[in-house]
Parts: structure tokens; C-alpha cells; sequence
């Protein structure tokens, strides 16, 4: 199952299709997504198309499977500047991040639809700052072959108004060849 999804989750990703259907509604989107070594460790880069050498999400992520689930872990990228177009990746361990507490994904393999569905766990725990505001994240995904959907939305602590993410839905993007560094 693990290898399955691992398959399916790397490499790039983009919503060029939804973002040309209903573009008062999504921006057009790059997200890519690297190995980094055979311990489940991913690096990834989130990007305007036009802006793919700026990034303006950067992440790392180990994944793991555990009871018939999997497990995506978020951890802070560490000096984004000396990683940014997946550069010096090899530097990268999981003893050098901070693990990001209340922020993981769990996926579980839906069978009867051929994907995996994944949601954050549970509670308020993944404070996001936006701004000079302090949110939280909820978010959502599904990862087929050849395409991963998600929908990340931002929460006030206090009133739990949205404060940020999409109105419209989960993004969708579909698998490309190729990466964002090699624009």
C-alpha cells in the first residue's frame, strides 16, 4: 500500500484545467513533490505557475504507513532559501526539522474507488499564521492515479470564521511530466 501511494503522490501536479474553467474561482497552481530517501521523506514546493522559481509554500513531509493507514507528517523547512527549486535536498534528515504538532494527514485506501482519502487529524492543533492572524487548518485530500485533490482551509481561533482557502472547493490537480526546477 505504501508503495502504491508513494507512486502516486510524487512528482508534479497542477490545476492548469480547473484553473482555465473557473478562473474567478482558482488560481492556477504548481505543486510538486520530491523523494528525498527511502525513509518515506518528501520535500515539496507549492507555486503560482508564474512565480514557480519563488514558492510561496515550501514543506517537508515523511509518510509512513501505520494499522492499515497512512501517515503524512509535517515538518518546517529549515532555511527555505538554501532548498528553494530542490536544491541541496541531499542535506535534508529528519533529525534536522521541527515536527509540526496537530498537523497530520491520515490517509485511508478507499478499495471500492481506487484512491486514497485523507483528512487532517483531528482537533484544531495546526496553527497557521496568516498575516498577523493566527489560524488553524483544515484540510482534506484525495490521491488517485495521475491526480490528488485537495482542499486546505483556514480557520480563526477564536470566531472559527474562515479567514483563508478555497470557497469553491478542493483544487484538483493532475500529474504532469516533469518539475518545477526544470522550468
Amino acid at each position: 500500500m505504501i508503495e502504491q501511494f508513494y507512486e502516486w503522490f510524487e512528482g508534479k501536479f497542477t490545476n492548469k484545467i480547473q484553473a482555465f474553467s473557473y478562473p474567478s474561482r482558482y488560481a492556477y497552481i504548481v505543486v510538486e513533490h520530491r523523494k528525498i530517501n527511502n525513509h518515506g521523506l518528501f520535500y515539496g514546493e507549492q507555486a503560482y505557475f508564474n512565480q514557480t522559481k519563488k514558492p510561496y509554500r515550501q514543506f517537508i513531509l515523511q509518510i509512513f504507513e501505520s494499522r492499515d493507514k497512512i501517515l503524512v507528517r509535517n515538518y518546517d523547512v529549515p532555511d527555505k532559501t538554501k532548498y528553494t527549486g530542490f536544491q541541496n535536498l541531499n542535506s535534508l534528515s529528519a533529525e534536522s526539522l521541527t515536527y509540526k504538532k496537530g498537523c497530520d494527514t491520515i490517509f485511508t485506501w478507499r478499495a471500492d474507488a481506487n484512491q486514497f482519502l485523507g483528512e487532517i487529524e483531528e482537533g484544531c492543533g495546526c496553527l497557521v499564521k496568516w498575516g498577523d492572524k493566527d489560524t488553524y487548518l483544515q484540510n482534506v485530500a484525495a490521491l488517485g492515479d495521475g491526480w490528488y485533490n485537495v482542499e486546505d482551509k483556514g480557520f480563526d481561533l477564536i470566531t472559527n470564521e474562515q479567514v483563508w482557502g478555497s470557497k469553491h472547493g478542493q483544487f484538483q490537480f493532475k500529474k504532469e511530466n516533469g518539475g518545477l526546477a526544470q522550468r
